[in-house]
């Protein structure tokens, strides 16, 4: 699953990063295991240990197997919670 950032703006460039400008940031990637999303103790990663969150600078690339996972790690990213 591809989501992409129509206005450019992505919530996870960093201050740095903003202050360059995003037309001048010619690549930008941050790949992290999706696990990190779910790091409270009442929530559960249901068999997402292994996979990895890709985001890069117009997009979030999740790749899983489960839609029920994919659903809820699409959740969490997007609401940044």
């Amino acid at each position: 699953m591809d989501i992409y950032y129509p206005t450019k703006q992505n919530p996870f460039f960093g201050l740095m990063i903003q202050r360059l400008g995003v037309d001048n940031v010619k690549q930008f990637e941050c790949v992290f295991p999706i696990n990190a999303l779910f790091i409270e103790k009442n929530q559960s990663a249901d068999n997402i240990d292994r996979e990895v969150l890709r985001v890069f600078k117009e997009k979030i690339s999740i790749n899983h197997r489960s839609f029920d996972s994919l659903e809820k790690v699409a959740l969490k990213a997007l609401m940044l919670r």
